[in-house]
């Protein structure tokens, strides 16, 4: 494995941290006059013993929206094309803060922590033999002050290819590397002891009762070649071991190109197929299909749309966004593709970060040549449209929003 060296590295970034501290980074005016959210709130409803001190960990509540920015108006991180991380304003594209990234040259992925005051990002070697995980506190301003965005802080260092997700307890590591598939909690920047699971292509979690984190991933099995949900709890002492419980649904290829959307905590599967675009029934015991203009190729990232009935999904292919729109009782009514400038890249082995909902009707949609907000109008005919208000031709994937 070809690292830079370490002791270089976190001695350079202590130097830049401690230096720049107190810089705020391409600040503008702002418009986030009332972007002051309150500290989480937990309970301690949870406890079923009161002699178990495990039973009495507070239970998670999230302040933010899980299918959008609580914000108003909302934020996004980005990446710029220059390569730094960018906080961005969600109704018109500006950057109000941004900092230096790693400079690795390889993938990228990026994750809020649960509270919107934190933003994790994992940069690759171009060689995916390795990677860095950093953090940059974020501090968001009232009235006309900008916000800031600290400079990035070395976390830890990751074996072979890996993708990101956050929990209250620290990020999560999603990792494949010489030792093979593994799931990783970091606690106060080291690793806790992993456990195998496969690679995520889509992933959802949500709090419990006792206060620990589950998460649900759409994986292909151990040979690529199924589809299953396997299931982790994270608390503070690591993940469990995750627990596969497949489908009895076929992927329409090998390998597949399938990814998932949760809807009242239920899974729907989506893939593409030439030019039909497939959804899984209620009962996941087949294909629905719907045929349109545009030849697809795989599918690289999909999201339900708030608590609506319409998934957004990005695509290669001749068409780089796909919408399907759900009846109420999760069967699929009509579907509609969009072309925009640039081209999305298909992640071979974890998920995307290329789709953002923003709300019922709309996402913002990152391609190699900028990030969109695209608009669902109507239910069916199903419209997409580009929102010309938000301009993001200085931002790229990977996008994410607290």
């Amino acid at each position: 494995m070809n690292h830079k060296p370490v002791f270089c590295l976190v001695a350079l970034v202590a130097a830049f941290a401690a230096a720049c501290t107190n810089l705020p980074i391409a600040p503008g005016p702002s418009d986030l006059s009332e972007l002051d959210p309150d500290e989480p709130s937990f309970s301690d409803d949870a406890a079923t013993s009161p002699g178990d001190a495990a039973s009495r960990r507070p239970v998670y509540t999230p302040i933010f929206n899980p299918h959008g920015s609580a914000f108003s108006p909302p934020i996004l991180a980005a990446k710029t094309e220059n390569g730094n991380t960018a906080v961005v304003n969600g109704t018109s594209g500006e950057i109000l803060a941004q900092v230096q990234g790693s400079g690795w040259g390889g993938d990228v992925d990026m994750a809020w922590d649960p509270w919107g005051t934190r933003l994790f990002v994992l940069e690759a070697s171009p060689s995916e033999e390795g990677a860095e995980l950093v953090s940059s506190t974020v501090v968001l301003g009232k009235g006309q002050t900008p916000p800031l965005l600290s400079p990035p802080k070395h976390e830890v260092w990751v074996s072979g290819i890996a993708r990101l997700a956050t929990s209250p307890f620290g990020p999560v590591i999603f990792e494949n590397s010489y030792s093979g598939p593994r799931w990783r909690l970091v606690s106060e920047g080291k690793f806790v002891p992993s456990v195998f699971g496969a690679e995520p292509r889509s992933f959802t979690t949500y709090p419990t009762n006792s206060g620990a984190l589950t998460i649900d991933a759409l994986t292909y099995g151990a040979f690529d070649d199924a589809l299953e949900i396997r299931s982790s709890t994270v608390d503070e002492t690591g993940l469990s071991t995750p627990i596969a419980s497949p489908f009895n649904l076929a992927p329409p290829n090998v390998p597949p190109s399938v990814r998932a959307v949760w809807k009242g905590g239920l899974p729907i599967l989506i893939a593409v197929f030439g030019s039909s675009i497939l959804v899984s029934n209620p009962s996941h015991s087949k294909w629905v299909g719907l045929s349109v203009d545009d030849p697809l190729e795989t599918l690289v990232q999909a999201e339900l749309l708030g608590e609506g009935n319409t998934i957004l999904a990005t695509a290669t292919g001749d068409a780089d966004v796909v919408a399907v729109h759900l009846d109420d009782d999760g069967q699929v009514e009509c579907a509609s593709t969009l072309d925009l400038p640039g081209h999305l890249t298909p992640s071979n082995h974890f998920f995307a970060r290329t789709v953002v909902p923003a709300g019922a009707h709309s996402a913002f949609v990152g391609t190699s040549q900028g990030v969109f907000k695209i608009k669902a109008l109507n239910s069916c005919p199903l419209t997409l449209q580009v929102d010309t208000a938000f301009s993001g031709s200085e931002l790229r994937p990977p996008i994410a929003a607290p």
